[in-house]
């Protein structure tokens, strides 16, 4: 092999391992709030808006194509937590009132533990039938110090196993400070 042909398969080792590095960064961004006292990753190319409908964070995918009738979402809510209130406890009152208040029939419900550094927290999965679409919801909470952080993930049914991936990723990077 001559020194040109090992120069360029060198460079394109280079940067074949720089993509592998650095572009998965690039597809996500840290969003902090200080006052709230929370962090989390969301994916870079989705449409992030700040206090919309009770939310510190909400973001949104970008829509598919012309056809496309739901954009899936990714939302933090911090709410205040009675005094001394564990975090089993609040999530109990949590998915009973979610649970009556979302509209249509709701199936498929399932629920567990989850961590968040040394946070220990729930969550609650569930699939509701509106008018014309059945939308899959991944809440997880956590309380501290008085806050409960909820972080809440959206999509339609059909469409909820090609984000999960997404979704798990956001909640595995949340972190109370």
């Amino acid at each position: 092999m001559s020194l040109k042909a090992k120069r360029i398969i060198g460079i394109m080792l280079v940067v074949i391992m720089a993509m592998i590095l650095f572009v998965p960064g690039l597809l996500w961004q840290n969003y902090e709030s200080k006052h709230y006292g929370f962090s989390i990753s969301l994916p870079r190319l989705w449409v992030k808006i700040e206090g919309l409908y009770g939310t510190i964070i909400l973001t949104k995918s970008p829509l598919e194509d012309k056809a496309d009738r739901f954009q899936e979402n990714i939302n933090v809510v911090v709410t205040t937590a009675p005094v001394g209130m564990q975090t089993v406890t609040f999530f109990e009152l949590f998915k009973n009132e979610t649970l009556e208040t979302v509209p249509g029939e709701e199936y498929g419900i399932s629920e567990g533990e989850i961590s968040s550094g040394s946070h220990r927290g729930n969550w609650l999965s569930f699939t509701s039938d509106g008018q014309d679409m059945s939308i899959k919801t991944l809440a997880v909470l956590w309380v501290k110090d008085g806050k409960a952080y909820i972080v809440t993930c959206t999509a339609q049914d059909i469409q909820f196993a090609n984000y999960e991936s997404t979704f798990k990723k956001a909640i595995r990077s949340f972190r109370i400070h």
